[in-house]
């Protein structure tokens, strides 16, 4: 599973260390081959605006053609890859680490859109009109700007402008819903459910625990959490638990006993297995690759 460090690493070879947690960048035809090169998720969200060209793409098992005015939103973890670019493809790309959106203020109405039905049911693929295309673009174009800025307060500003790209799609999937299969109760057990999640996953393993908070059955959340979004409980927690064990171990030196410890494993060998298992390598295979001299 890549980071966005290898991004900026070894595709852009830029500087990693002042990374935002979100910035802008522009992909092109260039950009695009390397990432075919490279059969592999990405832990990181990435909403991708198309301005010229298409590119074809694999996204979770299903073909989707990207062409001028399209725009995608992967989601950490989903299967994809390159099929084919256009010489002429040009595209605005936002990436964002899982920690920024967890911590974003409209982050509520950012899981609304990403996990909606709509959305799912178009595998991340939206076009858009003229108007919304222009509207878009401004902010997309904002977000590259303010990343690259070294004025003191580019996250507030970053923020704000992520704010109102939210809404703005959130409107769009508006123009494009489809049938919802979630009701309005069932949404709310899942905001709950994750908000607990946000603040109890470093020591709450357990699906039981949730449930209990919020009054229901294990399985009754299991099967809200799945209707919404498609994921299990699991899933989630299995996604902050890597999270926050990649953050630690690229910007800190703690120990694997004492990570383990953190994040309410019993040792650091079952810490070990449940990273590998997801990443692919070693803690300390996946420190060694991506650390960030302090």
């Amino acid at each position: 599973m890549y980071q966005i460090s290898d991004l900026y690493t070894n595709l852009w070879k830029k500087d990693f260390k002042n990374f935002p947690g979100i910035a802008a960048e522009i992909i092109t035809c260039k950009d695009a081959a390397w990432v075919e090169d490279y059969k592999e998720t990405f832990s990181f969200y990435a909403f991708s605006l198309v301005i010229s060209g298409k590119i074809l793409i694999r996204y979770d098992g299903e073909i989707i053609e990207l062409t001028k005015h399209s725009i995608h939103l992967y989601l950490p973890g989903s299967e994809f890859s390159v099929i084919e670019v256009s010489k002429d493809y040009k595209a605005l790309c936002i990436i964002a680490d899982e920690s920024y959106i967890i911590d974003h203020p409209s982050m509520e109405k950012l899981l609304v859109m990403t996990y909606s039905p709509s959305l799912l049911k178009l595998k991340g693929r939206i076009q858009l009109t003229d108007e919304f295309y222009g509207r878009i673009f401004k902010l997309f174009s904002l977000i590259e700007n303010y990343s690259k800025s070294t004025l003191k307060y580019r996250i507030e500003c970053i923020n704000e402008i992520f704010s109102a790209l939210v809404y703005d799609f959130s409107a769009i999937l508006e123009l494009n819903k489809t049938e919802m299969i979630a009701t309005e109760n069932l949404e709310g057990i899942f905001f709950k459910f994750f908000h607990l999640l946000k603040e109890n996953f470093l020591t709450q393993h357990e699906i039981k625990f949730y449930s209990g908070k919020l009054g229901i059955t294990p399985e009754y959340l299991s099967r809200t959490v799945r209707k919404i979004t498609g994921k299990t409980v699991m899933h989630f927690l299995d996604r902050m638990l890597l999270t926050e064990a990649s953050r630690q171990l690229i910007h800190s030196d703690i120990s694997m006993s004492d990570l383990a410890a953190c994040l309410n494993f019993a040792t650091s060998a079952s810490l070990s297995k449940f990273f590998k298992n997801h990443k692919g390598i070693s803690p300390l295979k996946y420190r060694q690759l991506h650390k960030i001299t302090i």
